[in-house]
C-alpha cells in the first residue's frame, strides 16, 4: 500500500531500493483497494506480478473478483518498475486469468 501512495521519490528508493529489485527476474506485489493514506483500510486483495523478459517487464494482475484493483496495480507497476529496471519508466499490467472466489471474505487466500 506505501508504494502506491508515496509520491516522494526519494522515500520510495529508500524504501525499496534495499529489496535490489533490479536483480529480480520476477517480483509479486500483494495490491489493496485502499487508494489514499487518509482513509480507512481496504476491503479487497489481489496480486501484480512483474516479471522480466526479453521485450522487458511486463505486469500480470490476478484478482480473485474481477478488474477492481486494476488501476491499484498499474499505479504499483509503474512505480516499481523503475526500480527494477532504470531505462523503463512504465509497464502495462495485463489481466490474467485465475480461480475466483465465491464468498466476500476469500480475496487474501486468492492472493496468495
Amino acid at each position: 500500500f506505501w508504494v502506491a501512495v508515496e509520491e516522494d521519490m526519494e522515500d520510495l528508493q529508500d524504501g525499496l531500493q534495499p529489496l535490489d529489485l533490479q536483480d529480480k527476474q520476477i517480483v509479486l506485489v500483494p495490491v489493496n483497494d485502499r487508494s489514499e493514506r487518509g482513509s480507512e483500510g481496504g476491503c479487497h486483495w489481489s496480486l501484480l506480478e512483474l516479471r522480466r523478459g526479453e521485450a522487458g517487464i511486463t505486469g500480470h494482475y490476478y484478482d480473485s473478483i474481477g478488474v477492481g484493483n486494476l488501476s491499484q496495480a498499474q499505479k504499483l507497476a509503474n512505480k516499481v518498475v523503475s526500480f527494477m529496471e532504470t531505462k523503463q519508466q512504465r509497464c502495462e499490467v495485463k489481466v490474467e486469468a485465475c480461480g475466483k472466489q465465491s464468498n466476500s471474505s476469500d480475496c487474501g487466500v486468492f492472493a496468495l
